[in-house]
């Protein structure tokens, strides 16, 4: 039988693959002027599953292995279309809030979230900066230091924080 130390650490706790799998809200702000887009009252809120987490694991080797198989390099535009299809995965999690295209609600599916990363593509980045940021599937969304110009708002359902990410990104 194995004895715990006395001050073991429990790295269980900082289990992103497990963790990563609860799809984090995040407030679209605007790259024109860095407010939330829609206003504070009703922001577009996407829901965006950590890269770290076990389906975007397997995604990823889903289509790491479909490449190995590939005989020519992955071009240009295939790449970039590989970026796109990541980002929009990890929105697949749970609907998004407040988003219409030209007046009409965006409905949810990957075809439509295809179509958002690659239309907006400020919105990309900021999906992919919460995607990529451990500490927000972690139970601590603060930003990772104190130079950061990432805010942290309440989420308009009142039932979780939404992160707010700069319009850079």
């Amino acid at each position: 039988m194995t004895k715990k130390a006395k001050n073991a650490v429990d790295l269980s706790e900082l289990d992103t693959y497990e963790r990563g799998e609860e799809p984090q809200p995040l407030v679209l702000i605007d790259p024109r002027d860095g407010s939330p887009v829609g206003g504070k009252e009703a922001p577009a809120t996407l829901y965006v599953l950590s890269l770290d987490g076990e389906t975007m694991v397997t995604w990823n080797d889903e289509q790491a292995n479909k490449n190995l198989k590939r005989t020519t390099s992955m071009s240009n535009e295939e790449a970039r279309e590989f970026l796109i299809a990541r980002s929009a995965r990890c929105l697949m999690a749970r609907p998004w809030v407040n988003v219409e295209w030209k007046g009409k609600p965006v409905p949810f599916s990957l075809t439509s979230a295809k179509m958002l990363m690659t239309r907006l593509p400020w919105a990309k980045k900021q999906v992919d900066a919460l995607a990529s940021r451990e500490a927000a599937f972690l139970g601590n969304s603060l930003p990772p230091s104190s130079s950061s110009d990432d805010t942290i708002s309440d989420s308009p359902s009142g039932q979780e924080p939404a992160l707010q990410l700069s319009a850079n990104g």
